[in-house]
């Protein structure tokens, strides 16, 4: 299971980085990911950003979802978009043996945070595949392609991940429970 958030960078096109990971969850949806090989991955947004939430059933029900995303045609707009945020909170949960059992995830993952054991999943919500809500227009934080209007980040809550920005790994891919 990974737990992640996100905050947009200064003038980054909010509308163009929620098409790539719209792009993203109909990609998933189309190669049979969602309810198989991964059971939740609920996306919310936030003030100046998202967080993401990305449960898989089994070590190697992460495995295929890995290999089923390393054939995705459209890499390069993903390596565009993870350039618009900055990955400010990441988890990895799980056994210390199904986490050994991944190889992906070190080849996702290399430098964020891990936790044997899991959470309390309910306080997750119920399963989603993609976004939870609408979109939130002109919210404080967010820059839109209309406006191009932006404030500062908000202070993030005590979970705050202290990895320096551009050392925290990717966040493409999810990682086994």
């Amino acid at each position: 299971m990974l737990e992640m958030r996100y905050m947009y960078l200064a003038g980054v096109n909010v509308a163009e980085s929620e098409a790539i990971l719209q792009k993203v969850f109909d990609f998933l949806a189309a190669t049979d990911m969602f309810g198989t090989a991964v059971t939740n991955f609920a996306f919310d947004r936030v003030e100046g950003g998202y967080t993401a939430v990305e449960v898989f059933p089994s070590t190697a029900a992460f495995e295929k979802y890995a290999a089923n995303f390393k054939q995705c045609r459209f890499a390069v707009e993903i390596v565009h978009q993870r350039r618009m945020v900055d990955e400010v909170h990441a988890t990895i949960y799980g056994s210390a043996a199904s986490l050994a059992a991944a190889p992906s995830i070190d080849a996702f993952y290399k430098t964020q945070r891990r936790v044997e054991g899991l959470p309390d999943l309910s306080r997750f919500g119920a399963p989603c595949f993609g976004w939870r809500h609408a979109p939130i227009e002109a919210e404080p934080g967010w820059v839109t392609p209309t406006t191009g209007a932006e404030s500062q980040p908000p202070a993030l809550e005590a979970q705050q991940d202290s990895t320096p920005p551009g050392k925290r790994g990717s966040g493409i891919a999810n990682v086994a429970s």
